[in-house]
């Protein structure tokens, strides 16, 4: 965690937050290795992120495309 904390400059309770946070979430796993604790990104997380942006897009490029193609009947 020290990596981190001189890394971006932010407290080191700060970083710990953040940390419990993401693995709440899922985001995250932890493993115990002596006095260090390993983090590592648990991308089956991220699936539900995924899912509801392919629907956010979808819907915006679909509005887009209708404006484009009124933009393009009126031309």
């Amino acid at each position: 965690m020290s990596e981190l904390v001189a890394a971006h400059q932010v407290s080191q309770p700060a970083i710990s937050r953040h940390l419990r946070v993401l693995r709440e979430a899922g985001l995250v796993s932890v493993r115990q290795d002596g006095r260090r604790r390993c983090y590592r990104i648990e991308a089956d997380g991220l699936l539900p992120l995924l899912g509801y942006l392919t629907s956010f897009w979808d819907q915006r490029l679909g509005a887009l495309a209708a404006v484009l193609d009124d933009v393009e009947e009126e031309s």
